[in-house]
């Protein structure tokens, strides 16, 4: 066998170790980011699961404020319905 495909032999032999080498660094990088975002992705699940029942609480805040709205509308209107009540000489002073 000629030295030139002795030569060649190694040469190819030696790109092929090298790419399996590389390749099998790039495979761990990849697992170990896989891991990582396993564990993020867990944080934001349980992130989620204890935010859920903010929503009930936001519904009952937003009830007790829509029915506080409704009585300080009844009120409003109420005193605007009142003879007298002030509105015609505080809009008598600003002319």
């Amino acid at each position: 066998m000629p030295a030139v495909a002795v030569f060649t032999l190694i040469g190819v032999g030696l790109l092929v170790v090298v790419l399996a080498g590389y390749l099998i660094r790039v495979a761990l990088i990849l697992w170990h980011v896989v891991r990582k975002l396993e564990v993020v992705l867990d944080g934001v699940v349980a992130t989620g699961e204890e935010a859920a029942p903010l929503g009930q609480v936001a519904n009952a805040i937003n009830a007790d404020l829509e029915a506080g709205r409704r009585a300080l509308e009844a009120a409003s209107a109420s005193v605007r319905a009142q003879p007298g009540s002030g509105q015609e000489s505080a809009g008598a002073g600003l002319r």
